[in-house]
């Protein structure tokens, strides 16, 4: 596919036509133009170069020996690889009804002989750079729907990447913390039997309630993480229930108490 300096882009273009001289003074005339074009004498010759060759237009005379130009055409339009193809009718016969059937066949013009070599040129010109734009949109279309099927693959495998990783994060969590409650379980055991020992009461006292404080805590910290263990990331939901405020605050000014107490401040 050429353009020449009007802009005009030369194409291959297939002749159809039973009248051998007709046809000859056509190619003659669209060679000068600069259009490759191929010879057919007939329906059955012209489907078989088309098969061959995918023209980038038709010329097709209307009545020939056989299956005539609206025939050919229709069987054309059957064809999905060949239907994008514009088929121009020519005939020596300037009627509605024959305008009709060319459309109604799947024609793109209809052009009566003698040719007006300028409207001739200028329909083909017309017909060419509709249908070349046509390829050009499909294409476009057919790399955006690459690049779709593309991404949406790269997509699905990063999905799969990341639950890989997030099971093996939740296995790993629940091995964590799995490991971390039964020695803390023995440990806790122990401290709270020794300051259960110590003979002076209040000492007993206050090194119980440093002793729960903590116990507490720790024991929190590993439900929490218990917690995020079973939580799934790609089938995460959320259940919504009633909170009690005073026990939440409540919550935070004992952890509060308990950082103070660590670090020896005041609240």
């Amino acid at each position: 596919m050429q353009s020449n300096g009007n802009g005009n882009r030369h194409g291959n273009i297939l002749i159809v036509d039973d009248n051998t001289v007709e046809a000859n003074m056509l190619q003659d005339l669209l060679q000068m133009l600069g259009h490759s074009v191929q010879y057919a004498q007939d329906g059955a010759e012209a489907l078989e170069l088309v098969k061959a060759s995918l023209p980038d237009l038709i010329l097709m005379d209307v009545n020939m020996p056989g299956k005539n130009g609206y025939e050919v055409c229709k069987n054309l339009k059957l064809n999905a690889e060949l239907s994008p193809i514009p088929v121009i009718f020519l005939s020596g016969v300037a009627d509605t009804i024959g305008i009709t059937q060319a459309f109604a066949a799947g024609g793109v013009d209809y052009v009566t002989k003698p040719y007006v070599i300028g409207e001739l040129s200028s329909r083909i010109n017309t017909h060419l750079k509709l249908h070349f734009t046509q390829k050009e949109l499909q294409k476009y279309a057919n790399h955006l729907e690459d690049l779709v099927i593309e991404r949406t693959w790269d997509l699905r495998k990063a999905h799969e990447r990341l639950k890989i990783l997030d099971t093996t994060k939740n296995e790993f969590l629940d091995v964590i913390a799995h490991e971390l409650r039964t020695p803390a379980t023995s440990v806790l055991a122990v401290g709270q039997l020794a300051i259960m020992g110590l003979p002076d009461p209040k000492e007993r006292e206050e090194l119980m309630a440093i002793f729960e404080k903590g116990s507490q805590r720790l024991q929190r910290t590993i439900d929490n993480a218990l917690l995020l263990a079973r939580l799934q990331t790609s089938d995460s939901f959320v259940i919504s229930e009633d909170l009690d405020v005073r026990t939440l605050l409540d919550e935070v000014v004992q952890n509060c108490e308990m950082l103070a107490a660590e670090n020896n401040t005041e609240i």
